[in-house]
């Protein structure tokens, strides 16, 4: 832009400057040239972090959502890629933009064809997904006739007494299984997104940290974002926001995050007085 400030004087402004901007200014007044500038430009880098996910590993037919929110809209436009191509949506996957919102579903995941890394991609910030893996649905029949076999086997043994096998037979108490650590800076909001199914109600998904149930607040927040999916939201995370996040979806517990909150240092520094005496 080139705008007339005063009657002797003139300004050029260049907006959102790019490499391509280099060079050597000068400006003709009355036919009579003059310098005005070498302009050098530093490209802006690129920053490449990877998004943290509840799970990684999903089973055939389940539903994947990632969801990416921004504490305000992104100056630059954002892509969706799957293993560093376009995505295309159809019936199975869709991409939305909502202010400063991403989200990427696909449902009826399929193994290989729906596995990789999900990226949301600008100009000078790249953000991936782990690798996401889904495991195609076992063919359990087979099992079934093998544990008739050795049932049948078992029985027809010597050995009359019963207790011993009834202990054996006892099924052992199940691990909880290890919930995904997410270390965060203070202020910051986390989303997470929690798998369901289809018929379950609100009322049905109960949110608890460190095994106490955590109420929805102006803090907390549980979102239905499609039939299969609940969002759940904690804004201007704080210190005591710390610790193991599960969900109770019609009381079947599953795990979320394990949440770590690094506090915003305090920075002070020194006033530059004129005098101090």
């Amino acid at each position: 832009k080139i705008t007339p400030t005063t009657q002797t004087t003139t300004e050029v402004q260049i907006i959102k400057v790019k490499p391509e901007d280099e060079g050597d200014y000068t400006v003709k007044v009355k036919d009579v040239e003059q310098p005005l500038v070498r302009l050098k430009v530093h490209p802006k880098p690129v920053i490449r972090q990877e998004m943290q996910l509840p799970k990684t590993r999903f089973n055939e037919k389940e539903t994947l959502t990632i969801v990416c929110q921004f504490d305000a809209t992104p100056e630059e436009p954002f892509i969706f890629l799957h293993n560093d191509e376009p995505i295309v949506p159809d019936s199975r996957v869709t991409t939305t933009v909502e202010d400063n919102k991403y989200t990427i579903v696909v449902k009826d995941l399929r193994p290989e064809e729906d596995e990789g890394v999900y990226t949301l991609k600008s100009d000078h910030l790249i953000l991936d997904t782990p690798s996401i893996t889904v495991a195609p649905t076992e063919n359990k029949p087979e099992t079934e006739t093998t544990t008739v076999e050795e049932e049948t086997i078992t029985i027809t043994t010597e050995k009359p007494e019963t207790k011993p096998m009834i202990e054996e037979e006892k099924p052992k108490p199940k691990k909880k299984p290890e919930l995904p650590v997410h270390e965060v800076e203070e202020t910051s909001t986390v989303t997470l997104t929690v798998e369901q199914p289809q018929t379950t109600k609100p009322e049905d998904v109960v949110l608890l940290k460190d095994g106490k149930e955590l109420k929805p607040s102006d803090h907390v927040k549980i979102t239905p974002t499609s039939p299969t999916t609940t969002e759940v939201q904690i804004t201007k995370v704080k210190p005591e926001d710390e610790g193991d996040y599960t969900v109770k979806v019609k009381d079947v517990e599953q795990p979320l995050v394990r949440l770590k909150v690094h506090p915003k240092p305090v920075i002070r520094q020194e006033m530059q007085l004129p005098k101090t005496r």
